[in-house]
């Protein structure tokens, strides 16, 4: 939300005069608002490593707190921020997990609070017409080999 209580979208240069114009709906009468639910997991796991990686290894953001965190940075929620909030949509803050180092496998009970606190926040979300996830990719777990294969099949 931004000072007023309103959804987060970004600010446009010259005004939302000169965005309106060139991005007019073709019927004015109504404007469509499409939620988007925005969240992130991401973590860097070399199964080579012997050092198991915990959720200490993690910085966690949460709603509006994924926003400020990437309002401005050069990084794949930033960009959907700017794209998505440009477009008119309403973005709405999920939950982020980004592991601060490369590490060993995750161990069973920081998986199992990472994949809970994320599914928590997705339901807690409400009717969205739209997901955008970041995930790395490169996640394992001692009791999931998929970690962010899990979180898209649920």
């Amino acid at each position: 939300m931004d000072s007023r209580g309103m959804p987060w979208r970004p600010k446009r240069a010259g005004g939302d005069r000169a965005y309106d114009a060139v991005h007019a709906w073709p019927f004015n009468e109504t404007e469509i608002i499409v939620r988007i639910l925005i969240a992130e997991c991401k973590q860097e796991v070399s199964t080579f490593n012997p050092a198991i990686s915990t959720t200490a290894d993690f910085v966690f953001g949460q709603g509006d707190a994924i926003f400020a965190f990437h309002d401005g940075l050069r990084s794949e929620i930033g960009g959907a921020m700017q794209v998505l909030g440009e477009a008119g949509a309403e973005l709405v803050g999920g939950f982020s997990a980004r592991a601060m180092t490369s590490n060993g496998t995750l161990a069973a009970d920081s998986w199992n609070s990472i994949a809970q606190q994320f599914m928590d926040a997705v339901r807690a979300a409400g009717q969205v017409d739209a997901a955008f996830f970041s995930m790395h990719g490169a996640m394992c777990a001692e009791n999931e080999i998929d970690p962010e294969g899990y979180l898209l099949q649920e």
